[in-house]
């Protein structure tokens, strides 16, 4: 043995021991490999040209590990070699290598399909590749399989069974050709385009069946998270094409940044759209009714917990629970408000008529006074009315106590303690505690 092997598990590593080793002796030698790479500091004495080419080098390596690991993968598919541990190759990875079932069944699948796609797999074995590529591949090589069965579903002659047979083979060959042909420097969003391309000419028909199975594999679920100790509600969406595209149109455009140094992230930027578009479909009134009256956000509250009272009942949101009172009163700032009399032991003693606050006139002048938000200049139409000084504190319902805030500012307003100003010429500007008063007007370039 060498004087520079190590013993890794048991195991000598290092030059000379690679021939003759059995599986387990290479995977030792392999991670004893990462491990000295892990160890070595990455100090000022490694240039930058030689980090970025080491990172470019591992990538190649994670990759080919990656394809090795699918190769042995389809082989544990081929043999079965699963029974006994799991009932499908899936839930064995599942189990074993701390994959989700989705991720699972996806290297599941892409093992197999690259046993079927000699050229891909040889361009993956040897990282020019990415798993990606691989990933995409084997989707389009589904597709096709989907399509091949469809089209033979009827048919018996033994010539046409030949026939169609030779045609999927072509098929297949053609696809094995682009992708390991010319993916040099394409990622594998312009691959998954190319071959939807090429499928669209080969077989149109292999597009609309994806589509309908899309269309019918669509899910939507809206509740809370048990993971998430701050209640916020979680909103999980898979959506065909079309519907897709749908959505993404309506909220773009409300997704915009307000200005240029806009301080929302983009993720922050598409959840206030989202909220913005369901207030505008309650506030138009366009949704189908519920019992008498217009669909709308139920909140149950109490003038103790409104007004800070220690020991007050939480407010609670209908489909959510318990909420802070800043939360309640900023739901308040811009609701109908039917007032209901309970009694000590809760039943309900009285129930009063629903009221608009402020009135319709009175928020059409606050618009058009202001705008868009004080605070960060978005479009009136993403905005909720806010009393300046707060109702719990007897603010009035008028005028010079109203303003515009978009949903972002009206949450730090009511929880980070923005304040507001009003300014010299009779406008209002919204800012942090930490920013000095003369913050100067919003700007209206982004009036709507």
């Amino acid at each position: 043995m060498s004087s520079s092997a190590t013993v890794v598990e048991g195991r000598p590593v290092g030059a000379g021991c690679l021939d003759g080793s059995d599986d387990a002796g290479l995977l030792a030698h392999l991670l004893a490999v990462v491990r000295r790479l892990g160890a070595a500091p990455l100090s000022g004495a490694v240039d930058d040209d030689a980090l970025t080419a080491s990172v470019t080098g591992l990538h190649r390596v994670e990759t080919m590990v990656a394809a090795e690991k699918l190769r042995r993968l389809a082989e544990v598919d081929a043999r079965k070699a699963y029974r006994g541990k799991a009932v499908s190759t899936a839930d064995w990875a599942a189990s074993r290598l701390g994959l989700t079932r989705s991720e699972a069944k996806t290297a599941a699948a892409t093992a197999a399909a690259l046993a079927e796609l000699p050229a891909t797999a040889a361009k993956l074995a040897d990282g020019r590749i990415g798993v990606g590529h691989a990933q995409v591949a084997a989707r389009a090589l589904d597709d096709l399989h989907r399509a091949a069965d469809a089209a033979n579903a009827d048919v018996s002659d033994p010539a046409e069974v030949a026939a169609a047979a030779e045609a999927a083979e072509n098929d297949r060959a053609q696809l094995d050709a682009l992708v390991a042909g010319n993916v040099t420097g394409e990622d594998r969003g312009r691959l998954r385009r190319r071959l939807d391309d090429w499928q669209a000419r080969n077989d149109h028909r292999v597009l609309g069946d994806r589509q309908r199975r899309a269309f019918a594999r669509r899910h939507a679920w809206l509740g809370t998270d048990p993971a998430d100790g701050d209640g916020m509600l979680r909103l999980e969406a898979r959506l065909d094409a079309v519907s897709g595209a749908t959505v993404r149109a309506a909220l773009e455009p409300v997704a915009r940044p307000s200005k240029a140094d806009d301080p929302r992230t983009a993720g922050q930027r598409l959840a206030d759209a989202l909220v913005a578009l369901a207030e505008m479909a309650l506030n138009n009134g366009d949704l189908p009714q519920s019992a008498v009256a217009r669909p709308h956000v139920l909140l149950i509250t109490t003038p103790d917990d409104l007004h800070g009272v220690s020991d007050a009942e939480p407010s609670l949101l209908d489909g959510v629970g318990p909420i802070a009172a800043d939360t309640a009163r900023q739901v308040c700032c811009d609701a109908d408000i039917t007032p209901i009399a309970v009694g000590r032991n809760g039943e309900i003693l009285d129930v009063g008529r629903s009221r608009r606050v402020p009135t319709a006139a009175q928020r059409k002048a606050v618009i058009a006074r202001d705008r868009t938000c004080i605070g960060c200049a978005a479009p009136a139409v993403r905005c909720q009315i806010h009393h300046i000084t707060w109702w719990r504190h007897h603010g009035a319902t008028d005028l010079h106590n109203l303003c515009l805030l978009c949903w972002s500012c009206h949450h730090n307003v009511h929880h980070n303690n923005w304040t507001i100003t009003r300014q010299p010429d009779g406008h209002y500007s919204a800012h942090p505690p930490d920013r000095p008063d003369s913050a100067g007007p919003p700007d209206h370039r982004h009036s709507p």
